[in-house]
């Protein structure tokens, strides 16, 4: 299990099916829209931790700082200011309980929801607040149903949605997921 770390994708995710791609790149879990990995729960700060992939560290390869968050964060029951996670390991923003997986070159990649195989790849050009809209648009919300996930207003996410759309070369939802799963279906993972 995670042999290879360099080729392992390593991932947090929960019970409510949020599921995280840890890169090399730190990235912020936090509940404000700025954040990358955005997680709507009270218990979670705005700018809550960073986290990030450290390839230099073979046995817990998966780093998570936190930024002075209100309700902490945790590594098993240990609250840290800066820790290392592996496979396996629970850790805990606030209240929100994640498990810490991996994915290696060996893997089967269907084990992760289609959301999942889009956090893998690169944004393809779309800023992180129109990245988010675009996952949960792929997830099957309506732009209201967005809108509130977010926390940001219908007509944000509209502006979003026409980005999206022009930036994909389609007109509707449909045509948006039917180039996902048609890439899909040829053997690549990503976004076109």
């Amino acid at each position: 299990m995670c042999d290879n770390v360099p080729l392992a994708t390593f991932i947090l995710a929960n019970k409510q099916g949020l599921r995280f791609v840890v890169s090399p790149e730190s990235k912020i879990l936090g509940r404000g829209s700025s954040a990358d990995f955005v997680v709507n729960s009270k218990s979670i700060s705005r700018l809550h931790a960073k986290v990030s992939l450290d390839l230099d560290s073979r046995l817990s390869p998966v780093k998570i700082e936190d930024l002075g968050s209100l309700n902490g964060s945790f590594i098993g029951e240990e609250r840290i200011v800066i820790g290392y996670a592996t496979a396996g390991d629970m850790v805990r923003f606030g209240k929100m309980e994640f498990t810490v997986a991996c994915l290696d070159a060996n893997d089967d990649e269907s084990t992760l929801s289609v959301r999942g195989d889009l956090l893998i790849s690169d944004s393809n050009g779309l800023s992180p607040a129109q990245f988010r809209v675009f996952i949960a648009l792929l997830d099957g919300f309506s732009e209201k149903e967005v809108a509130t996930k977010l926390d940001v207003s219908r007509h944000t996410v509209h502006n979003h949605v026409r980005e999206i759309y022009a930036r994909f070369n389609v007109t509707s939802r449909a045509e948006l997921m039917a180039k996902q799963f048609i890439r899909k279906d040829l053997g690549e993972t990503g976004i076109l």
